[in-house]
């Protein structure tokens, strides 16, 4: 007689809680040692944790966030809508200042301040109710602990990484949440608040575009013009709520190219593109990081990826294999792509709690490792993410090879 384990998914969300308190003590302790004592290493902490958090409020609280010592690459929807969240620290000194100190210091001054705590509490607070309501209508519909699933995937290293960084992606993940929950719905009002947060998670991160895959497997040819018609103004617009209005235009560009070839981003072992991959390759081999060649061939094969996945996700009728290619797209593609990626694996992860009973032996096995090692696997445990990297790739294969045999299939009957 089998036993079923009780509440499984509460106990899985109290053993990523208990995973996340370990490893801060075990970080405090650490440095502790290595520094000679406790307070060193809380002044490390304070230097790097919600450093990405410190960051936009900075940017958010700017006249022009485009120029400066400390400028941006990101467009100005993503401060827009932190604004709600900025209002403890207009006017405050702290937040004004990472042009003139160290990003260590700037972020050190701001986490220890009252002011960030009232901006980044409410932001994570929001942020968790609003994925559990919208998860919670992706999960199969006669899932239980379906609250307590949801807390266990964005407290695993799925959404801990982000969290603890304040990422942007965690309002990303809301708008395509909203997005996949609403494309199909008949209320007219509903979908197209689905198709203006697709609009607006592109303009923010570009890569959620992918997802309008979705549309063109329905043949929704008005929504895809309609997400473009929504993204030209989401994109544009925002400039004029700053100084330089549509002069910063061509100032975000050039920052946006500075980010991804500075400060040696491109090779370093925590990120995970495609893109990366190819350069870390060629050093292995002795080429020339600053080779024009092979950032071509670098360019070429994530455009040949972008293509590859999104040919099959719109020939695939499985959602599990659309949503597992979107993220590999979204991974792979981008020539910098750092850990709070994982986080949009939480589509495809709820495919797979619907899929798993019928779910081919090997394409469940390799899942289950990939879920496994990306999700629940502490990204501290590995100081390269190449792994991660391949394993991405071998879902690609995965999933043609699956296609590939369901044509077949559908060509003997």
């Amino acid at each position: 007689m089998t036993r079923t384990i009780q509440h499984p998914y509460l106990k899985l969300f109290l053993v990523q809680v208990g995973i996340i308190v370990v490893l801060i003590g075990g970080g405090i302790l650490f440095f502790s040692i290595k520094s000679g004592g406790i307070g060193p290493a809380f002044d490390y902490f304070f230097s790097y944790a919600m450093s990405d958090f410190g960051q936009y409020l900075f940017f958010s609280v700017q006249k022009n966030p485009y120029i400066g010592n400390f400028h941006t690459m990101y467009t100005p929807l993503n401060f827009l809508l932190l604004l709600p969240f900025t209002f403890f620290c207009r006017g405050n000194d702290l937040f004004y200042r990472l042009s003139e100190v160290s990003v260590e210091e700037y972020n050190k001054a701001v986490v220890t301040s009252g002011a960030f705590w009232l901006s980044y509490a409410p932001y994570v607070l929001l942020f968790i109710v609003f994925y559990v309501f919208l998860v919670r209508r992706i999960l199969p519909s006669d899932m239980e602990e379906k609250t307590w699933f949801s807390l266990a995937l964005i407290f695993s290293n799925l959404g801990i990484y982000a969290i603890s960084r304040g990422s942007n992606v965690q309002q990303v993940l809301l708008l395509l949440l909203v997005f996949v929950c609403a494309y199909r719905s008949p209320n007219k009002w509903l979908k197209e608040l689905a198709l203006l947060s697709l609009a607006a998670a592109g303009v923010c991160k570009y890569y959620p575009f992918i997802f309008g895959a979705l549309l063109i497997k329905e043949k929704d040819y008005m929504a895809v013009l309609r997400v473009i018609l929504y993204s030209i103004p989401l994109f544009i617009l925002p400039f004029l709520c700053y100084e330089g209005g549509l002069a910063n235009i061509s100032l975000y560009l050039g920052n946006l190219g500075k980010f991804v070839y500075g400060e040696n981003r491109i090779s370093a072992g925590n990120n995970l593109s495609a893109y990366s991959l190819v350069y870390k390759i060629a050093l292995l081999f002795g080429g020339g990081e600053g080779s024009s060649v092979l950032r071509y061939v670098a360019l070429g094969f994530c455009l040949s990826i972008l293509l590859v996945c999104a040919v099959l996700s719109i020939v695939s009728d499985n959602r599990f294999t659309q949503y597992i290619l979107f993220n590999c797209a979204m991974t792979l593609v981008c020539p910098v792509s750092y850990y709070y990626l994982v986080i949009y694996l939480i589509f495809p992860i709820a495919e797979y709690m619907r899929e798993y009973q019928t779910m081919e032996q090997g394409r469940k096995i390799y899942y289950l490792v990939f879920f496994s090692i990306c999700g629940f696997l502490p990204s501290l445990v590995l100081p390269s993410y190449v792994l991660q990297t391949m394993l991405y790739f071998g879902a690609i294969g995965i999933e043609w090879v699956h296609l590939t045999k369901k044509q077949k299939q559908k060509e003997r009957t």
